[in-house]
């Protein structure tokens, strides 16, 4: 479930938009992937390319293998700024105080007339910052590549 400005809806998401992992020799099967119809580009660190070693591919597959049938949803966290989308208050930025999940609600504060003044609003009325599958599947590791940079030190969403 994914909030929006016309309220919550149902998604579905790439763990890895607009990545494709492939398995090949590297010298031999560079050029060809590299000119496969679709393929934009082998994604290059510094002119090299990475590769990913099959026991990281492995842990991936056994750590992701039950969540295709897991429903994600995405809620505010607590103390994050919102927006409210709809309502009187449209525009106007408030902090989250408790998210209230069984009642798809969160308490907020927000400044009326310079005042901080507690509600409790549908999820549907708030816009937050999305978080993306990969968010909620991976937990942060060391090094993706051997001897190579952190997995945080990458995009994983865009090439």
């Amino acid at each position: 479930m994914r909030s929006t400005r016309h309220g919550r809806r149902w998604s579905t998401e790439s763990l890895f938009p607009n990545y494709v992992f492939a398995n090949f020799v590297l010298e031999s099967g560079l050029e060809k992937n590299s000119y496969t119809p679709a393929v934009k580009m082998v994604l290059r660190f510094g002119g090299r390319v990475p590769e990913i070693p099959d026991t990281v591919i492995e842990d991936l597959r056994r750590s992701l293998s039950g969540l295709d049938s897991r429903v994600l949803t995405d809620a505010p966290m607590e103390a994050e700024e919102v927006e409210i989308a709809h309502g009187v208050f449209a525009g106007m930025k408030a902090s989250v105080t408790r998210v209230l999940p069984g009642k798809q609600r969160a308490q907020i504060l927000l400044e009326v007339m310079g005042r901080p003044v507690s509600a409790e609003l549908s999820l549907d009325l708030v816009l937050f910052n999305r978080k993306d599958a990969a968010q909620f599947a991976l937990t942060p590791a060391e090094s993706i590549f051997a001897g190579g940079p952190a997995a945080s030190d990458f995009d994983l969403a865009s090439p």
